[in-house]
């Protein structure tokens, strides 16, 4: 896949050289560093857009800090919405600089055109964190054990009572030490199962007083012939009641304020704009659908970007593949210094999520 990637190549090893060798496979090496996340599982066409992203980004000149070198997930994906805002207004055919890390609090971009200046400091919210951190976490542990087995699998975890969960409730839930607990003891009798090649399989883990159990079903474990196949479904229970378009108003009111307050898109110069990704904020999908957007509208309607003390605040979801350099959005902007056209240039003319 570098091969096709010369920018990024430049900027990473030799691949012989990074990491270590793997104990089972004699072609793989191993290496935590997130960016290999991508370049290693490049059949998911998400990953393989944000790979272009980066190549594209870093060949205009773009850089984003510790993007390619970090171990840290939560830094990775930072700056990956740096990638993917910087990518947005690339396909815009505006002009994107990358605002240099310094000591201080700064922005991330600079986009210019010949009528408008804006300082961009994006902010990816990510929802319900514990839902994810679990599911990433039980998938990544089971997806990269170094042993020379093939294997399809599932992790799902269900509800044992007839609750109705909240997303909050079950997030938090799955952050409990008790939850902890049934994914170190889930990894380590699936390594033992693997070592023995034993399916099919079905154990079921207790979450200590969470109404939750978590079932491991190994359908299929073989020895690899040369490269690892492996199939691993992950799952939660469902849940509801909560308001798409309330979530937005609780993103908007805590995490958004609290980031504006930090007043990282100040400059001397040109538009503040505090940008907003929701792509991995569990709601977008959510919030297409007519009646959810509305309403979404009405509460962004209702947003004074000076009392954030930025100029221009927008909450978007961009499109990669065909549709690149458009997005979905939401915006609210302070008319003495951005104008509806300044912000038709930098996001479109789809505006709503």
């Amino acid at each position: 896949m570098l091969a096709c990637l010369p920018t990024l190549a430049a900027q990473l090893p030799p691949p012989p050289a990074e990491g270590h060798a793997s104990t089972s496979f004699s072609q793989l090496r191993k290496t935590d560093r997130e960016v290999y996340r991508l370049l290693s599982n490049t059949h998911y066409p998400g990953l393989r857009h944000a790979l272009r992203a980066i190549e594209r980004t870093y060949a205009a000149g773009c850089d984003f800090g510790a993007l390619l070198s970090t171990t840290g997930y939560p830094l990775f994906q930072a700056h990956l919405a740096e990638v993917r805002a910087a990518d947005h207004f690339l396909t815009r055919s505006l002009n994107v600089g990358t605002i240099p890390r310094s000591s201080g609090r700064t922005a991330d971009l600079r986009i210019t055109t010949p009528d408008l200046a804006v300082t961009v400091e994006v902010f990816m919210r990510r929802e319900w964190l514990g839902l994810d951190r679990w599911t990433d976490g039980m998938r990544d542990s089971l997806k990269n054990i170094d042993i020379a087995v093939d294997y399809v699998a599932s992790v799902s975890t269900r509800s044992t009572s007839m609750r109705n969960w909240e997303p909050w409730e079950l997030a938090d839930a799955l952050a409990r030490p008790a939850s902890s607990a049934v994914m170190e003891a889930v990894v380590t009798d699936f390594t033992a199962a693997l070592e023995r090649q034993e399916a099919p399989l079905h154990q079921t883990y207790d979450h200590v007083g969470l109404e939750l159990a978590t079932d491991l079903e190994i359908r299929s474990a073989h020895a690899s012939v040369e490269m690892p196949s492996r199939l691993l479904f992950v799952s939660v229970p469902g849940f509801g009641g909560y308001s798409p378009a309330g979530v937005l108003r609780r993103i908007i009111d805590g995490p958004i304020r609290a980031k504006a307050g930090r007043r990282q898109s100040q400059s001397d110069s040109g538009v503040s704009c505090l940008l907003v990704d929701l792509t991995h904020a569990h709601i977008a999908g959510d919030l297409r659908t007519p009646a959810h957007f509305r309403e979404a509208q009405q509460i962004v309607a209702t947003v004074e970007p000076t009392d954030l003390d930025v100029e221009l605040l927008a909450l978007y979801r961009p499109y990669t593949g065909r549709l690149r350099g458009r997005c979905d959005y939401f915006a609210a902007f302070d008319d003495a210094a951005v104008s509806a056209d300044d912000v038709l240039s930098l996001f479109g003319d789809t505006a709503r999520l």
